[in-house]
């Protein structure tokens, strides 16, 4: 069976990780504040929408079991995790190109309105408009003419049908092939895939060095190739079971004010230009699935994963005392990092603060990297306290490097610019013993209960 969102709605509706709402709801607003209840508790199946006969999907990839699971991985050790992405990462399953697929069961070339077919939601009072915000957008570098697919907010146009406006953070990709387009005089062809198996958007945020291109990431992914079609109106390869397939052009030779819009920091983000996404085709399965990100932890998570693959192999580059690393949640698994590493002799003394160094330099988004040693349980926030509290000084311990890029989303920067600090919370390798914890008798309550 051909691994698409349906096969893994099935997959966890078996496992009693679907919470269906049967009542109807409407999908500015009222759908998000419900989704939010229940956020990284399970995946959302909203069956009844008003003014739309299409089923509303989000949240199958708001905690990290559920992410675990779509891996195949064992979720009682997160590191498991981090171990199948390099996996994923080592190697390639190429895709296929199918004649035709469930994605083209539906084709509208005229009279293109989409809001009427998609029901794109409006999740927050104060953002701008309706926003698909789990959305794989297609595209060839006009270079190359490899394929690329990322994830995006689009606001759709309140005042024309077929228009919507693309946002595109600082130092992206879709920015850079956008920018050759329009140096070439062109625009840029498009298409934003919406409704695919999860494992997808995991691959469109990928922070690895590819072998190819993220087709065959995904293809390594699902244990299976993704199954390919072209597209009617534009040059390119779209996954063959996606939900719905808006199609198009991207162009910078237009743009509009998009935002405010609430970003992943829970902030709302700044009014500025975005390019103009005009839609030339909207294709989509019969009896169509819509999947959307809401905020919250499944956008936390979807990065996380990438992001502790990254530093992971960044610190381990450094030294093999690395033994787990660990982006929290409360840092919205982007900024604040926890590195737990196992210092075996004298010699291990002050790799903690290359550590430090590699891990804030491979990538950005980083402000806060936290040193601690192996008897620390990285994924328990207390512990990591309790390392702090006994074994940081502040007066030798800390790390301050200055005006370094993060992300421009978050409201205390100076546009992306801030600075950020390592703590090293380990204990000096000569004075262990001194910093030793007590142990007690590991007693079995069931024996005495």
């Amino acid at each position: 069976m051909t691994k698409d969102l349906r096969h893994a709605i099935d997959g966890f509706r078996e496992a009693g990780k679907i919470q269906d709402i049967a009542k109807e709801v409407n999908c500015e607003y009222e759908l998000a504040g419900v989704y939010r209840k229940l956020d990284g508790e399970k995946a959302v199946v909203f069956n009844n929408i008003k003014e739309y006969e299409t089923p509303v999907v989000s949240g199958m990839l708001s905690n990290k079991r559920y992410l675990a699971s779509l891996m195949n991985v064992d979720p009682s050790d997160p590191m498991n995790l981090t171990h199948r992405m390099e996996e994923v990462y080592a190697g390639d399953i190429l895709p296929v190109q199918t004649p035709t697929g469930p994605c083209k069961e539906n084709i509208v070339t005229r009279d293109i309105d989409i809001v009427k077919h998609v029901p794109v939601i409006k999740a927050a009072y104060g953002d701008k408009g309706r926003y698909i915000t789990a959305g794989l957008v297609v595209t060839k570098d006009p270079e190359t003419n490899l394929h690329n697919f990322s994830i995006h907010r689009i606001c759709i146009s309140e005042n024309d049908k077929d228009k919507a406006l693309l946002h595109i953070d600082k130092n992206r990709s879709l920015g850079m092939m956008l920018k050759k387009a329009a140096q070439s005089e062109k625009d840029l062809e498009i298409a934003v895939v919406i409704g695919v198996h999860p494992l997808l958007l995991v691959a469109a945020i990928s922070k690895g060095r590819l072998k190819s291109d993220k087709y065959g990431l995904a293809g390594n992914l699902l244990n299976e190739p993704v199954e390919l079609v072209k597209a009617e109106t534009v040059d390119l390869l779209i996954p063959a079971h996606s939900e719905f397939v808006l199609e198009g052009i991207l162009t910078s030779r237009e743009s509009h004010m998009e935002g405010p819009f609430q970003e992943y920091p829970g902030t709302y983000s700044i009014v500025s230009p975005a390019p103009s996404f005009n839609v030339s085709c909207i294709t989509h399965r019969n009896n169509p699935v819509y999947y959307t990100i809401i905020g919250g932890t499944e956008s936390h998570i979807l990065r996380g994963v990438q992001g502790e693959y990254v530093i992971y192999n960044a610190a381990r580059a450094i030294s093999s005392i690395v033994q787990g690393v660990h982006i929290t949640i409360g840092s919205l698994a982007r900024h604040h990092a926890i590195i737990q590493i196992k210092k075996e002799n004298p010699d291990h003394e002050g790799l903690q603060i290359n550590i430090m160094y590699g891990v804030l330099g491979a990538m950005r988004e980083i402000d806060l990297v936290i040193v601690v040693d192996d008897d620390i349980d990285i994924q328990n926030l207390q512990e990591v306290e309790w390392a702090i509290a006994t074994r940081f000084d502040a007066s030798k311990d800390l790390l301050y490097f200055g005006k370094a890029r993060s992300h421009e989303i978050i409201p205390v920067t100076d546009d992306g610019i801030r600075g950020k600090i390592g703590m090293d919370a380990t204990a000096p390798f000569d004075k262990k013993d001194k910093f030793q914890r007590a142990q007690f008798f590991d007693a079995h309550l069931k024996d005495y209960l």
